[in-house]
């Protein structure tokens, strides 16, 4: 019995929604979405980042292309998994405070599509939709993102009193006693179109 639940536990740990863990911190895991969210993001940056930095990267930049010791791609996945695991932090507070109860990939799907199901239905009724028509997953994200950072802001002033002026140093502090573990071989197959 416990071969074929150790079987079972191993197979499920090798399905393709498993996989699309490419880390965790303090258990909860980041989609390797949530890390192209932010690689999308901070793209724009890394190019400008090679292209002031290696004068040659100018006419001939391709995001897997050695400069001097460093490569486009990989500084692009390290920057990201960097904003994206103090992400995911900040989630685990938002949700240790019940700002935010279920902080996984998934409920942010079914959330998403509820979101974008509601305001097609406003917009066919021709109610008022404040925003853009269409809003993609990573705009959503950032939007939720943001919308419950007032809240863990003052929940944490509340309890341990962070206030806005030293909470990005409180974060950093906090971040070095967290559990992270990163699945490196999941993480080199993450990459995004230029």
């Amino acid at each position: 019995m416990n071969i074929i639940l150790l079987l079972f536990h191993f197979l499920f740990w090798l399905s393709p929604q498993k996989n699309a863990t490419i880390a965790t911190v303090n258990g909860e895991p980041i989609h390797e979405n949530e890390l192209k969210f932010e690689m999308y993001a901070l793209r724009t940056g890394v190019y400008t980042y090679f292209v002031g930095k290696y004068p040659s990267a100018d006419d001939t930049f391709k995001w897997r292309k050695k400069y001097g010791d460093e490569i486009p791609e990989i500084t692009l996945q390290k920057r990201a998994l960097h904003k994206a695991i103090r992400i995911k932090f900040q989630q685990t507070l938002m949700k240790k405070y019940g700002i935010q109860k279920d902080i996984s990939y998934t409920q942010f799907q079914i959330e998403f599509k509820h979101y974008t199901d509601q305001r097609a239905k406003a917009i066919a009724h021709h109610e008022i939709v404040y925003g853009p028509p269409q809003t993609t997953e990573s705009e959503y994200y950032s939007y939720v993102f943001s919308n419950n950072l007032n809240p863990l802001l003052d929940s944490l002033k509340a309890h341990y009193q962070v206030d806005r002026k030293n909470y990005q140093k409180w974060i950093d502090s906090e971040l070095q006693k967290a559990t992270i573990n990163i699945y490196s071989s999941r993480l080199k197959k993450v990459f995004i179109d230029p």
